[in-house]
């Protein structure tokens, strides 16, 4: 198991997979990187080794999203909510394999 960490990039990053050697575009914006070499790490491997750290990352996409389409308006619409509250579950139901381990 990889140790992997969520790094802010302001820039989109075109190198391959720290994991699994895949090409890999990554956006700009908060994304998976290998603690050691900092390289970025697909979603794929990502979810294998470090599902909770996706779950966030999905989570803050989902709350930026819907921050830019709600800032105007009083009620955010049902489909913005519902994308909020999925990224929510998952992330509160995902936790790390040490503490699933111990439970």
């Amino acid at each position: 198991m990889q140790l992997m960490t969520i790094q802010h990039g302001d820039q989109p990053c075109n190198e391959p997979c720290g994991v699994c050697g895949e090409a890999l575009l990554q956006a700009a914006g908060p994304g998976l990187f290998t603690a050691e070499t900092n390289q970025p790490v697909c979603r794929s491997c990502g979810r294998a080794e470090a599902p909770h750290l996706v779950a966030l990352l999905d989570l803050a996409r989902a709350a930026e999203r819907v921050g830019k389409v709600c800032r105007h308006i009083l009620v955010p619409p049902m489909g913005a909510l519902l994308d909020l509250a999925r990224a929510a579950e998952d992330y509160s139901t995902s936790r790390p394999k040490s503490l699933q381990h111990a439970a």
